[in-house]
């Protein structure tokens, strides 16, 4: 996640990225966090006055997760919903990477898929669950 301020840019990975980003990312112009475990809530009231409107691309955000940011910045920050600002400035952009899916090794994966849907099947059985959806890429 990016946050793009006036006077301000940070980027907001989790721990298997934070060694990764900095090296790809210019740090003079882009703070680079980890998250969790910082709050996004409470890193906008650390850096942002009191009053900010904060956009966001509602198709890039679930409800419940800005359900949740809205609470916490209650009667501090409002939450915008607005066009997606980087579609508008990215001219140039290179079309989605089209190739096959690599299914990674079990050197890189730890486990065979077949091991590893064995045991989300017995966790389902178990949790007397039907069925799990997953819709982060990374699992």
């Amino acid at each position: 996640m990016a946050i793009i301020g006036e006077n301000n840019a940070t980027l907001l990975v989790d721990s298997r990225y934070i060694l990764q980003a900095p090296i790809q990312t210019d740090s003079e112009l882009i703070d680079i966090i980890e998250t969790p475990p910082a709050d996004l809530a409470d890193w906008i009231k650390d850096n942002f006055s009191k009053g900010a409107n904060i956009g966001f691309d509602a198709w890039l955000h679930t409800n419940d997760e800005i359900t949740k940011l809205k609470n916490r910045l209650d009667n501090y920050a409002k939450l915008v919903s607005c066009e997606n600002l980087i579609d508008n400035i990215w001219l140039n952009r290179p079309p989605a990477p089209y190739g096959n899916i690599e299914f990674l090794g079990i050197e890189r994966s730890g486990q065979v898929a077949s091991e590893k849907i064995a045991q989300l099947q017995a966790k389902l059985a178990s949790e007397n669950c039907s069925a799990i959806i997953i819709t982060a890429p990374e699992n």
